[in-house]
C-alpha cells in the first residue's frame, strides 16, 4: 500500500519534500485495508474507502491542512463532476475526524 502514497503527491500536487514527511508516517504493517473498506461501507460512501484514508493521513502527518486539501480538490474536480466534490470532501472528513 506504500505506492499509494505516490497517488497522492501528484493528485494532491504536495511538494516533494512534504510528500517524503507524509510518507515516513505511513506504516503499510499497520494498515488494515478491511477497516477503511468497513468504514467506508458504514458512511455510505463504498467507494470512497481511499478518500477516508486521505483525511486521516493529512491529520496524522500534519503536512496539508484540511483547509488545503480542500482548495485543492476544487481545482481537480471538473465542473462536469462538481457532485462528486461534496462527497470526496464528507469521506475526507470522516477519515479526518477517525
Amino acid at each position: 500500500y506504500w505506492w499509494n502514497l505516490g497517488y497522492l503527491e501528484v493528485r494532491f500536487r504536495i511538494p516533494n519534500a512534504e510528500y517524503h514527511k507524509l510518507a515516513s508516517v505511513f506504516n503499510p504493517i499497520l494498515f488494515d485495508a478491511e477497516e477503511w473498506v468497513k468504514l467506508a461501507k458504514d458512511a455510505g460512501f463504498p467507494t470512497l474507502a481511499n478518500m477516508i484514508m486521505v483525511g486521516k493521513m493529512i491529520k496524522e502527518a500534519g503536512i496539508v491542512s484540511h483547509d488545503g486539501l480542500t482548495d485543492a480538490l476544487k481545482k481537480v474536480v471538473s465542473a462536469k463532476r462538481i457532485e462528486l466534490l461534496d462527497v470526496n470532501l464528507k469521506a475526507i472528513e470522516i477519515g479526518y475526524n477517525y
